[in-house]
């Protein structure tokens, strides 16, 4: 579970500086019916590991073959003003959306998506804008490849991107025999769905909540119906800054963080996983002061909002993929 921070209004722009958008928004997921609420020890009760059958134990089980379907998305929105004007702003998005497929009986995977950064400031009296906008398009498989100054073939996981017709040998499978080489490519496959789509913010939550404070545990809220699970999460706070040599109050910050978690296992290990958090932000000058070099007066405000959005879906099915033909592709020296 992510713990949010309350983050000066001032200090964002410079904060997310690194971050790149377009005019789009971000999009709340749609959560399934949440049912009762439940107390925490029920909710554990409840909520069994197991209930993701080979997602839960790769240790012991072969990874399926699946299809997994994700969507990723951060939106950042923030203005200051002094009196009337408006002094900084900025505005930007980051989306990545992607579908996996894995053919386990083939041992090969497939990366197929897009990525979207885009980034609108106004800062000092100048605008900027960027924006990236990326097609992805890979395939992982194992081949036998001749690497550059070498005469012999030797077998390899190969890394192969579809897009600027590129390979890049990853792993050397030589010596494993062919039960070893699908275990690496099960290993490769898993690791894609345990980073983007198993439910580790629940599972971290539920192992730290007994060692939080009442306070901070008042903040949660627990729901189950049938298979399906839902986490929630709501604080307000506020800060006052004082300055040490006055005591007077330079600004006060005031914020409200939500966020809800949903994991739907009523398919079992064909499961659902989405995550919404937002926080709003806000603040006002009562004043005059220096900040970062910057003059802030008395009667200055601002406000802005974040939120990032997770929507994952995993379904266990057959797929048949066919690995690539690399004669027609070359080899990129750039990822040895």
């Amino acid at each position: 579970m992510k713990n949010y921070k309350l983050i000066p209004l001032l200090a964002v722009t410079a904060f997310l500086a690194g971050c790149n958008v377009n005019n789009a928004k971000a999009k709340a997921p749609s959560f399934a019916k949440m049912g009762k609420e439940v107390e925490f020890a029920e909710f554990v009760e409840e909520y069994k590991p197991d209930l993701l059958g080979a997602w839960a134990d790769h240790e012991n089980q072969h990874t399926p073959s699946y299809v997994m379907k994700v969507s990723k998305v951060s939106e950042t929105d923030v203005n200051v003003r002094s009196g009337k004007k408006t002094t900084d702003s900025m505005k930007s998005l980051e989306k990545d959306v992607f579908t996996v497929k894995a053919d386990m009986n083939n041992s090969l995977f497939s990366y197929q998506g897009t990525l979207v950064r885009s980034r609108e400031m106004f800062q000092s009296g100048y605008k900027t804008t960027a924006t990236e906008n990326d097609k992805i398009d890979t395939m992982t498989q194992i081949s036998d490849i001749t690497l550059p100054g070498s005469e012999e073939a030797v077998t390899y996981v190969v890394g192969v991107d579809n897009e600027v017709k590129i390979y890049n040998a990853q792993t050397n499978v030589s010596n494993l025999e062919p039960a070893e080489r699908k275990a690496v490519m099960e290993n490769g496959a898993y690791t894609l769905v345990k980073e983007n789509a198993l439910p580790k913010s629940i599972d971290e939550l539920l192992v730290e909540y007994p060692n939080y404070p009442v306070e901070q545990k008042e903040c949660y809220k627990f729901y189950v119906n049938g298979k399906i699970f839902t986490v929630t999460y709501e604080i307000e706070a506020s800060r006052a800054e004082v300055d040490s040599n006055t005591g007077n109050v330079n600004m006060l910050l005031n914020s409200v963080a939500t966020s809800k978690m949903q994991l739907d296992a009523s398919k079992g290990e064909s499961f659902k996983f989405k995550v919404s958090q937002e926080m709003n932000m806000g603040y006002k000058v009562y004043s005059d002061f220096i900040e970062d070099g910057t003059a802030r007066f008395k009667g200055d405000e601002g406000e802005g909002y974040q939120k990032q959005f997770l929507t994952a879906e995993v379904k266990v099915q057959d797929v048949n993929l066919k690995a690539v033909d690399l004669a027609n592709y070359r080899f990129n020296y750039n990822m040895m």
